[in-house]
């Protein structure tokens, strides 16, 4: 409840501007007893109980069944996406990518988690660019994020943020990949704990976010969803119907 860096990934009116850090301050100050600050966590935060047996939770030992250590984007084709998070303290930054595998199926993976920081990171992410051509690069959004958002976009003009919403619609399009069978990682135990450490939950709008109740590190699992879920949306965005159609 205290971890303002992590407000905006419960709270989507914070997200999306409609609301202001200084009001949600104003509102968690009131919270003076045990029942205020549930309803605090409930009614702002999006918190709500936990439905056991829903069958709607994405466990470790599912995450486990799409390991494949040898996956990776196909020789030749340009991964799909590059996500970027900076740590809510400023003490280091990680960074995802998704793509193509040979097979059809969607690579997604954790490659870069480290103390990179500022124009450091900036100028890592151009490097990659330059290097693997992503067709997307999205930075995480956050209060930290924000001077590396506007550093690399004037770098790269097409960067975009990755907003509570986005994740949001990662989580869900994970659900559904879950489904399909049509992704693979490498099976990163950083990712890995991270998913046990702050699994995905539904909001209060019947939305999904992470579960950062016990003070886990998401981002490792976050941005590698995210990753996924962009290289996915671009990929559809790439299809054009009137080519399947003579």
């Amino acid at each position: 409840l205290d971890r303002e860096d992590l407000w905006h990934l419960g709270c989507h009116s914070l997200a999306r501007g409609r609301t202001t850090y200084r009001k949600i301050r104003s509102e968690r100050r009131a919270s003076t007893t045990i029942a205020l600050a549930v309803e605090f966590g409930r009614e702002t935060m999006g918190w709500h109980e936990q439905v056991t047996g829903s069958g709607e939770s994405i466990d470790v030992d599912v995450w486990d069944r799409f390991e494949d250590r040898t996956s990776a984007v196909a020789d030749g084709r340009r991964p799909d996406a590059l996500v970027v998070a900076v740590r809510p303290d400023q003490s280091g930054s990680l960074i995802a990518v998704a793509g193509p595998r040979s097979d059809g199926k969607r690579h997604a993976a954790l490659i870069r988690n480290g103390e990179l920081t500022g124009d450091a990171l900036v100028d890592e992410v151009v490097a990659l660019r330059r290097k693997h051509h992503p067709r997307r690069i999205l930075v995480v959004s956050g209060p930290a994020s924000d001077d590396v958002f506007e550093a690399l976009r004037r770098k790269v003009r097409t960067t975009e943020r990755a907003t509570s919403g986005d994740v949001a619609a990662a989580v869900a399009s994970l659900r559904s990949g879950i489904r399909k069978d049509d992704f693979r990682h490498r099976g990163d135990r950083t990712v890995r704990a991270s998913l046990e450490a702050a699994p995905p939950r539904r909001t209060s709008d019947g939305g999904w976010t992470f579960d950062t109740r016990a003070g886990g590190d998401v981002l490792p699992i976050l941005v590698v969803v995210v990753a996924r879920w962009a290289a996915v949306t671009e990929a559809s965005k790439a299809y054009d119907p009137g080519r399947s159609f003579g």
